[in-house]
């Protein structure tokens, strides 16, 4: 509060105990002030507040919220998130009798985030975290025994099914709405997500190698894999030098006895690979995860038209973006160990 504030406010309180009107009182201070003298409602309000019996010119002192920051406050904040992860932050206001801004200030300065839980394949128990940190350390021992050439000889393949049509996300749905327009409509995932067909696909750091898609009639056993892995195989040459690397997932008909033997006879070195990973098998952390995204939101009115879209989707791509997700894998193993066999956090 300036000294002039409270010069002003002497003056309306004298002029109004020797019985002047607002207006009167205006007129004086403007002669005496000019340009600096108080608005009318100003006036208005301090004569107003005398009529009412306050005497005192000062500001009274603001009991409530504090205006800063303190230490204390700070303590009390990261007490309560300790003992109730879940709180709101109008709950925190109150207890802390801060301002939205403050808590939010506070917040940010103490690092202080509220996420969603992350949905994961399994919670993993102890033996599943041991058997996930010995799978990367094998594949890192691998890695540099081998070399970075080694990221480049990895074929990996994996089975996603496709339906016609894929709802966007509720993030990749909301839509600007101009005043008076009401939000748009769309079927629950459940209602319009029914599979088609089911895509396996073998590919490698250069891009595809196979892709099939088969029909709900076609039975998905041992001897429609291995036939896969053999066709795989013959387009797949290898380098004299090197060996070739195969990393697929623990499904039954993957690891059956008429799977294993025909991938040791097309002369493939099976990469460990843990259960219950998909944050370690690239086709899941990375093209599926980019074709789906792809496909979101489009309706398909045959499955002609779904494998053309699958197909165009991949001749898009270059070296380059299949190259990245072999990299993307070694950072992965590395990642596993650092957390002891946790699930790696996007």
């Amino acid at each position: 509060m300036s000294l002039e504030s409270v010069q002003y406010r002497s003056v309306i309180r004298f002029l109004y105990l020797k019985g002047k009107s607002r207006e009167e009182i205006q007129v004086e201070l403007n002669d005496v002030y000019g340009e600096q003298s108080p608005s009318l409602a100003t006036i208005k309000r301090w004569f107003n507040d005398f009529k009412a019996g306050r005497t005192s010119v000062v500001d009274m002192e603001k009991s409530g919220r504090p205006s800063e920051i303190n230490e204390k406050i700070t303590a009390q904040l990261h007490e309560i998130i300790q003992n109730e992860r879940k709180i709101t932050t109008r709950e925190l206001t109150s207890r802390l009798n801060v301002s939205k801004g403050t808590l939010q200030t506070l917040l940010s300065t103490s690092g202080i985030r509220k996420l969603c839980s992350r949905f994961v394949p399994r919670l993993l128990t102890a033996d599943m975290q041991a058997r996930r940190l010995q799978c990367c350390r094998l594949n890192l021992q691998t890695l540099e025994h081998v070399g970075e050439g080694m990221l480049h000889n990895i074929i990996t393949m994996d089975e996603t099914p496709l339906s016609l049509y894929i709802p966007d996300s509720k993030r990749e749905s909301q839509e600007w709405k101009l005043p008076g327009e009401t939000s748009s409509k769309k079927m629950r995932a459940s209602t319009s997500h029914k599979k088609a067909l089911m895509l396996s696909i073998f590919w490698d750091a250069n891009g595809v190698i196979l892709m099939d898609f088969a029909e709900s009639a076609v039975r998905i056993n041992s001897d429609y894999y291995v036939n896969l892995v053999q066709q795989a195989r013959k387009l797949r040459r290898k380098s004299r030098m090197c060996d070739l690397y195969y990393l697929h997932d623990n499904a039954p008909i993957h690891t059956s006895g008429l799977s294993t033997a025909v991938i040791q006879g097309c002369s493939l070195t099976v990469l460990p690979h843990p259960p219950y990973s998909p944050d370690l098998a690239p086709s899941d952390f990375y093209l599926f995860n980019h074709l789906k995204r792809a496909l979101r939101g489009r309706h398909f009115s045959s499955k002609e038209d779904l494998q053309k879209a699958v197909m165009d989707f991949i001749d898009e791509k270059s070296s380059k973006f299949f190259e990245n997700a072999f990299s993307q894998l070694a950072l992965r193993w590395q990642k596993c160990v650092d957390v002891f066999g946790s699930y790696i956090e996007k």
